[in-house]
């Protein structure tokens, strides 16, 4: 199986290096930048190309790793007499394989290959990979191309969850909630530190020790992860504090910590199924002042 890549930024070199490093048959790079293409190609010990057809006719996998509202153009530019038999791969999460359309009347299977880790260096990200969680969406017009794409990340030693083109953006979402609206938490977080009287410095270490610790603790759970590194006072039923909380925030702070808290309720019930949660539920809900 020949891979070649559309494209030569950070994913598609890191990708490229990972299939070289495990034995894979890399085509080579083709990009609207000469020097890009050309530095991914000596990076992964391959070759670059200067016309993207030439590409694809080298090719029996093409991925195009191209910002986001490229790849329907550049798929565009795909001569079709050439895509028979192929596999067409971008790595986008929030677009599905309906940006390839049409790709069935040309006689070649369409697939979504998105890594659920943050690729953020062209030349080094390519050694977190390795057992790293990568997603898979297809519209292949033979079933032989699903196992070969299967097959191929599995070698790559990746942990690959199939979901469903319709709920691509969903998705992502859920992906961009557990990375950086994380850092719009701990933002919060600091601030409301920072009013307490520490210092910019002191409430960036206090955040930061204090999620990682947490994070550390789910990740050693030998259950569900999320229920047993919960603590704090949704955790204990203790509706006095978490309304002690509610009347300290204001505003967007507030609204945040009482919608994150009503998530929480259900992780507390399974982590102690005797847990009396109804003042809380009241609580969070808005009951209680609804009934003032």
């Amino acid at each position: 199986m020949r891979i070649g890549f559309v494209g030569a930024g950070k994913v598609g070199t890191s990708l490229a290096k990972l299939l070289t490093e495990r034995g894979k048959t890399v085509s080579g790079f083709y990009s609207r930048s000469p020097i890009s293409a050309a530095e991914a190609a000596q990076f992964t010990n391959t070759t670059h190309f200067e016309d993207i057809n030439q590409l694809l006719d080298a090719s029996d996998v093409l991925f195009l790793t191209v910002p986001d509202g490229q790849i329907a153009t550049v798929y565009r530019t795909l001569n079709p007499n050439l895509l028979v038999d192929k596999i067409i791969c971008h790595c986008s999460g929030a677009l599905s394989t309906a940006v390839f359309e049409g790709i069935e009347k040309h006689g070649a299977s369409a697939f979504s290959v998105h890594p659920f880790v943050a690729i953020n260096s062209r030349f080094e990200s390519y050694q977190q990979l390795p057992h790293s969680i990568f997603t898979l969406e297809s519209k292949p017009i033979r079933e032989e191309h699903r196992t070969s794409m299967l097959s191929l990340l599995h070698d790559l030693d990746l942990h690959v969850e199939e979901i469903f083109g319709e709920s691509k953006v969903a998705y992502h979402g859920a992906a961009v909630m557990a990375s950086n609206l994380v850092l719009g938490l701990l933002s919060c977080a600091r601030e409301e530190l920072v009013a307490a009287g520490f210092s910019e410095a002191g409430a960036n270490e206090a955040i930061l020790s204090l999620a990682s610790g947490n994070l550390q603790n789910a990740c050693k759970a030998a259950g569900d992860p999320l229920v047993e590194a919960l603590t704090g006072p949704v955790q204990r039923g203790d509706a006095t504090t978490v309304a002690a909380h509610l009347k300290a925030f204001r505003g967007e702070h507030r609204e945040i910590y009482r919608l994150l808290s009503e998530q929480l309720l259900p992780l507390a019930k399974k982590k102690n199924e005797l847990l009396d949660d109804t003042e809380l539920v009241a609580l969070l809900s808005g009951e209680e002042e609804n009934n003032k």
